[in-house]
């Protein structure tokens, strides 16, 4: 399943940690992109989760970081939920290495960093693998609620600029 940060059911929730000081004052909405990839990733691998309920896993694990605590600590994510997570590996820059066919797979979740200006904003925005076509990235995109070819939205904007690579448990 795959889950849209524009939902009603969780867009204006708060993403992070909002305990003091500086609590994370950012909705879901406006910068739950990597959040709801991730969570997209770990529902297809059979977990429960929704945007909500594991940003507030996230929450009682304390596992938001950054100066306002709306960072998932993905590095550490093996340690706060070691029944979930194994591993995780940030290439950035990724230029084609691992290929697109190596990083599909039953214990892994991809999360793919794009330039957001491909659909009118403005930094960074994520989307999730969710599988391939003759070795083109096929993406989940939670801005807009599509599955498509990397090309055919992010081509004129470099495709893939960088991904985080989450090995995960299997779910029996």
């Amino acid at each position: 399943m795959t889950y849209s940060q524009l939902d009603n059911r969780w867009a204006s929730m708060v993403m992070g940690d909002i305990t003091e000081p500086n609590p994370s004052t950012n909705i879901i909405k406006t910068y739950g992109c990597y959040l709801c990839s991730l969570v997209s990733g770990l529902s297809d691998r059979g977990y429960g989760w929704d945007p909500m309920s594991f940003n507030l896993l996230l929450r009682d694990r304390k596992a938001w970081v950054g100066p306002y605590k709306d960072y998932i600590d993905c590095p550490n994510l093996a340690k706060y939920l070691p029944d979930v997570f194994i591993s995780y590996q940030k290439i950035d820059p990724y230029n084609d290495q691992p290929k697109i066919d190596q990083l599909i797979g039953e214990n892994l979740v991809v999360v793919c960093r794009v330039n957001a200006r491909a659909i009118g904003g403005t930094g960074t925005h994520y989307l999730y693998l969710v599988g391939q076509q003759k070795g083109v990235a096929l993406i989940y995109d939670p801005w807009r609620n599509v599955i498509e070819l990397i090309t055919k939205t992010y081509g004129n904007w470099g495709d893939i600029l960088g991904i985080n690579i989450f090995t995960v448990r299997t779910k029996s």
